[in-house]
């Protein structure tokens, strides 16, 4: 195999990505849950500010804890 050095043409302007997820070829990881009960409560009432019923909230809980 040979390789050879060459210029990369952008303008100033180019978002230059970092990962795949950045450009949605990846699945970004998922998202952590709560690491005390103070950020679940912070949690709980996000989904009341949300808008989300009760159950909903409820099964969210569940899945937080038993995670």
């Amino acid at each position: 195999m040979q390789a050879e050095v060459c210029e990369l043409f952008a303008d100033p302007d180019t978002v230059i990505h970092d990962s795949l997820v950045d450009i949605g070829e990846e699945a970004p990881p998922p998202e952590q849950p709560p690491a005390s009960v103070a950020e679940l409560a912070n949690a709980i009432e996000r989904c009341f500010h949300d808008g989300l019923t009760s159950l909903e909230i409820l099964n969210y809980c569940c899945k937080v804890v038993v995670g």
